[in-house]
Parts: C-alpha cells; structure tokens; sequence
C-alpha cells in the first residue's frame, strides 16, 4: 500500500493498494531465494506502474476538479471576508427575482 499526502491550501489524501500473490514451487532449494526476489521485483515494477497510471490519472481529473479555480476577475476571493456579503446579496436578489411576474423588468420591445 502507498499513502500520498499532498498539501496545497488544503490536504489532498491519495490511498493506493494493490494486492498480488505469488506461489514459488522450485524444486532447487537454494533457487527459492532467487525466485522469491524476482517476484517481489516484478510486483513491485507492476505496482509502480500502475500506481503511475492511477496517478496520472488523478492529477489530470480529480485533482483539478478539487482544485479551486480564479473568479473572472483573476483574483482570489477571500472567503472568510466576503461570503456573509455575498450571500445576503444572492438572497436580495433571488427576492427581486421572484416578485417580479413574468415579462416584468424588461424593457419595451424585448423579449425573454
């Protein structure tokens, strides 16, 4: 098993574990050794790699997903500072949204 631990303003965990079995039947007692040392190097070339493709393939989908991006301003929204106000503006304007009737607020000649 492998734990990777990954800090950027915030802890990303990755779990990765793969289980393999092996049956050695040598009928060489002093070739077990041997044996047993490739198969341990072959689970651990099978593990790195696909412990490299599951990696891959985290950092170029989940990760980013988890990631939070910039606002249109390309700036960093300080959360702490600004949610309470933003969200009493959401709520402002979700009333105003729903006390106007259809086709209100919009100007002659224009259509939805």
């Amino acid at each position: 098993a492998l734990l990777v631990h990954y800090f950027e303003e915030g802890n990303v965990r990755l779990d990765f574990a793969k289980a393999y079995r092996c049956d050695l039947a040598c009928a060489d007692e002093a070739a077990l050794p041997a044996a047993a040392m490739e198969a341990v190097a072959g689970f651990e070339r099978a593990f790195m790699e696909a412990f490299q493709a599951q990696y891959s393939e985290f950092s170029e989908t989940s990760y980013k997903g988890l990631r939070r991006p910039l606002p249109v301003t390309g700036q960093k929204f300080v959360w702490n500072r600004h949610a309470h106000s933003m969200a009493l503006e959401l709520r402002r304007r979700e009333g105003e949204a729903g006390e106007k009737g259809p086709g209100e607020g919009q100007e002659e000649g224009q259509e939805e």
